[in-house]
């Protein structure tokens, strides 16, 4: 539901590029977002707020903050108002099409994608729930196709700086893996993937 996909928002976080001006809002979100990840909501709230007018990534923040201290639906509309403040950011868009998975609105979901993989085709989190869309319509020799995805992302990618982004494509690569008993990617994923997650945030 709302809380899962939001869980994943946290991930997201880590995965936007557009961040607050300057080395002082930087500085503020790593904070908050280290504060998110072990579990002090209220402090993180405040921190992501003050800059939730001009990053996506904030705003995403607040959203998180909310949902752990049970205010699902002010989570929502904070995703929401994102989405129109900031309406070049892929990551907004990702996070709603995966909120609405979790409410079945498939259709909704799918234009979410659509709109963000506009914006970025490389969005790990709209991947993540472009795969999931297709697995849930059955359009299963597609849908490993798109988890597939993460895996040539990974290999493409010179260095993946942010855990975030390492967690999601270790989901895919997992699924890809099990679908096509694949036992490389499982040792692969062990043995280096998740170990680079822990290496770039130990909060994880």
């Amino acid at each position: 539901m709302l809380r899962q996909t939001l869980k994943i928002a946290a991930v997201v976080l880590y995965v936007v590029a557009v961040v607050a001006r300057g080395a002082r809002g930087e500085s503020e979100l790593a904070t908050a977002q280290a504060l998110l990840l072990k579990g002090r909501y209220e402090e993180a709230a405040e921190r992501f707020s003050r800059l939730s007018e001009t990053s996506p990534t904030a705003a995403i923040g607040v959203a998180r903050c909310k949902q752990e201290t049970g205010k699902r639906e002010e989570a929502l509309a904070v995703l929401n108002a994102a989405a129109e403040r900031f309406s070049k950011s892929a990551a907004v868009p990702a996070v709603l099409a995966l909120a609405a998975i979790d409410r079945g609105e498939l259709d909704e979901a799918r234009r979410q994608v659509d709109a963000a993989l506009a914006l970025d085709k490389d969005c790990v989190a709209a991947r993540w729930a472009d795969a999931e869309l297709l697995r849930l319509a059955g359009r299963l020799d597609e849908a490993e196709r798109a988890y597939g995805w993460f895996i040539r992302y990974y290999n493409r990618s010179p260095r993946i700086d942010d855990p975030g982004a390492l967690v999601l494509i270790a989901r895919g690569v997992a699924q890809h893996a099990r679908w096509t008993r694949n036992s490389n990617h499982f040792r692969r994923l062990v043995n280096e993937v998740l170990p680079v997650v822990l290496e770039r945030d130990p909060n994880y």
